[in-house]
């Protein structure tokens, strides 16, 4: 991949420090949007808005404060509402699954033609749905009444748009861009919407009662507050001789009941199997084809059934036969298997789905571009014969395909354009990549016995099966474990001893996890042979297990990884660095930021919370600021504080900067810094003496140790 030149600040630019823009300024009390910190205290407060109507700003920021501070869980307490209901209730969790594309054929191709900005509401919608039910389940119901008004709101839009595109492009184009089309317009019938998603009848009260409480949220200060209560009090304050603290938990109940009909009401098996017919014509209209083509691709009864479930189709998914063309067409179902994993491992910014030639000509079915690192990978969906092998001319094929598709990007000089979802496309630059490693994944039945590596034209291809695929992408989920898993690989098999695998190369990855990373001890043996069953006995290990739930929070790292891209520009360095740790590393990481971060969280006299980390040769800057400070002054803090950092830890050239909000939310947002100075002189000691002077940044920080096992000890 091509690189830009290094700089000292690759990702937020030039470093500048002005003491006037500081944070720590006094930030302007925003009094017409409270911070979603009204609707607990709705009644109290209109009181204390009509008493002092005139009240200074100092006294506004004291009130909001005092709302701020007064907060309820739900898991603390219960109550039973006048008419026998106990309350908070208890919610199920959102079933997204069947939500669909916004151009059907993308169920089965896994290509879109076009980018339009309106389809990123599919995963808006989903997000907001799962933050919906976590804030819920948290207490948190300011956060979660936000969520769903938020994920109403973007299904509604969601599915009129869809419908447009279908029936009314000319309008798609105008109501796609229309900004102001909110919840308020849409229950008002913008565009026809409910009329055109046939739903008026059933939802407009819903509808009308959502709108209600996000004009509570969102529009409260004096003249807003006039115009809610013109319209009337909400249904449950009527009737509630309960506090304040009561009602809330029972509107976020109300508002996330709606979201769940909706999403059932548009998104259900019925609708789903529906779309799938709809898919279905839609890619065949694409290819050319028609139904006689289709039903030459029909799939077998007694054939394993392309869901993977082990069973034959005709115990699985034959009921469902729309659903299992989809699966079954073109082998998609394989190599979408395959790329789904690898983005779980390796992370979207760098897999690359069916890179092609400049005239169109396919190389390989994924491509994995990290750094210096390439990995190809070659994907077949193959049948056993009667004596449980492969037909050797198709497995042969597959490992020529990998040899020809790594001299078509690495010996010929073509512009080869590879297209990410999230980076969009670029030119790859084979001169930058300094490892090539080449993966044959043969998915179908495994084999009973069979070869797990390979050599064509001096190029070491690695053989998986379809089980082992799963595992090793499941078990070793970072780049650097994968990589290293091959490398000790590849130095196995070039000591030329005798491998016999009985069990699958899950075996051989056992005995690499139980010897510390390494087949060292191996180098002496002329003959290896791993048995059965070493890979389960790894499983039931109380050391193995305790890893396992130790790793559980390094997936909040892998969190922090997908937000980068949110930040815009050029965030792929700043992206790679962070994905750069192994899965232990990531846990240490995720730690220290969650651990500074719930200390922020409670932080009741400053306005910032700092912390450094030092690894071995990145130093780790995290920083969490008051909500109420700007953007830009917060990324110019973060320059700031990184900066320091470089100086605090001389021999680390490279400062890794994370900045978010104090306060734990289900959905902070973040600001990255990566500065990479490959020398510390005199006048930049200065200058941090000076900025440390001014600010304190890093001036008298707490020194502490610690130290974890990967393996945790277990009595």
């Amino acid at each position: 991949m091509a690189k830009k030149d290094n700089a000292d600040f690759v990702y937020q630019g030039t470093f500048e420090f002005d003491p006037e823009a500081s944070p720590f300024d006094k930030v302007e009390y925003e009094t017409n949007k409270y911070k979603r910190g009204i609707l607990p205290r709705i009644n109290e407060l209109k009181k204390e808005l009509s008493k002092n109507k005139k009240e200074t700003k100092k006294e506004k920021e004291e009130n909001f404060k005092l709302l701020l501070n007064k907060k309820s869980n739900h898991r603390n307490w219960t109550f039973e509402y006048e008419n026998g209901e106990v309350y908070p209730k208890e919610v199920s969790f959102p079933d997204i699954r069947f939500i669909q594309y916004p151009e059907p054929h993308v169920l089965i191709t896994g290509l879109y033609d076009s980018e339009e900005e309106w389809y990123r509401l599919r995963g808006i919608i989903e997000d907001f749905s799962e933050e919906a039910y976590l804030s819920y389940e948290m207490g948190f119901w300011f956060a979660s009444i936000s969520s769903v008004i938020n994920c109403c709101e973007y299904i509604l839009k969601y599915e009129l748009f869809r419908y447009l595109n279908k029936n009314d492009k000319t309008i798609l184009q105008k109501a796609s861009k229309d900004y102001n089309l909110t919840l308020g317009r849409i229950k008002n019938n913008a565009y026809a919407c409910l009329d055109l998603l046939k739903i008026k009848s059933i939802f407009y009260d819903k509808l009308d009662y959502l709108n209600l409480v996000r004009n509570s949220i969102y529009h409260f200060n004096p003249k807003k507050a006039k115009k809610v209560s013109q319209k009337g009090i909400l249904e449950v304050e009527k009737s509630a001789d309960i506090t304040d603290d009561m009602v809330i938990p029972i509107i976020t109940y109300r508002v996330y009941s709606i979201m769940i009909e909706l999403i059932n009401h548009f998104y259900n098996k019925q609708k789903a199997l529906e779309y799938v017919n709809e898919c279905v014509a839609d890619w065949m209209k694409k290819r050319g084809l028609n139904k006689k083509d289709l039903e030459k691709m029909k799939i077998n009864k007694n054939q394993p059934c392309p869901c993977g479930s082990g069973k034959k189709y005709k115990k699985c998914c034959m009921e469902k036969s729309d659903l299992g063309y989809q699966l079954h067409l073109k082998g998609k179902n394989a190599e979408n298997f395959v790329n789904e994993l690898a983005k779980k491992s390796f992370l979207e910014d760098w897999c690359y789905m069916n890179p092609k030639l400049p005239k169109g000509k396919e190389i390989c079915d994924l491509l994995i571009v990290y750094d210096n690192i390439a990995i190809i990978w070659q994907i077949k969906d193959l049948k056993l014969d009667k004596n449980r092998k492969y037909k050797e001319s198709e497995v042969q094929k597959n490992l020529n395909q990998i040899s020809t598709a790594k001299n078509r990007l690495f010996g010929f000089n073509l512009d080869i354009e590879l297209e990410n979802p999230r980076r969009g496309k670029e030119i790859f630059n084979p001169k930058s990549i300094k490892k090539i490693y080449a993966i044959s994944a043969l998915l179908g039945e495994d084999e009973d016995y069979f070869s797990f590596i390979e050599n064509i034209k001096d190029q070491t291809i690695h053989v998986f099966t379809r089980e082992f695929t799963e595992i090793i992408l499941n078990e070793l989920d970072t780049i650097q474990d994968f990589i290293q898993y091959l490398e000790e690989k590849e130095r196995l098999i070039e000591l030329d001893n005798r491998i016999t695998l009985i069990g699958g190369e899950k075996e051989l990855l056992a005995y690499y996890i139980m010897n510390e990373r390494s087949f060292n001890n191996l180098k002496e043996a002329n003959m290896l042979m791993f048995d059965e069953g070493s890979w389960d006995e790894l499983q039931k290990r109380p050391e193995y297990l305790a890893k396992k739930e130790e790793d559980k929070i390094s997936y909040g790292w892998d969190s922090i990884i997908n937000r980068a891209h949110t930040c815009g520009g050029d965030y792929e360095q700043v992206a790679r660095e962070l994905a750069r740790p192994n899965r232990f590393h990531r846990r240490l990481l995720a730690k220290s930021f969650y651990d500074a971060h719930v200390l922020a969280h409670n932080e009741k006299v400053r306005d910032t919370f700092r912390r450094l980390m030092k690894s071995e040769d990145t130093t780790y800057c995290f920083i969490f600021l008051k909500e109420t400070i700007p953007s830009e002054k917060r990324k110019a803090y973060l320059s700031t504080a990184c900066f320091v950092a470089r100086g605090k830890f001389k021999e680390n050239k490279k400062v890794i900067g994370i900045s978010t909000e104090m306060k734990i939310r289900p959905t902070c947002s973040y600001d990255f810094c990566l500065l990479y100075l490959p020398e510390w002189t005199d006048e930049e000691e200065k200058k941090m003496k000076e900025i440390q002077e001014h600010t304190g940044i890093f001036a008298n920080p707490d020194l502490k140790k610690f130290h974890e096992d990967e393996y945790p000890n277990v009595k």
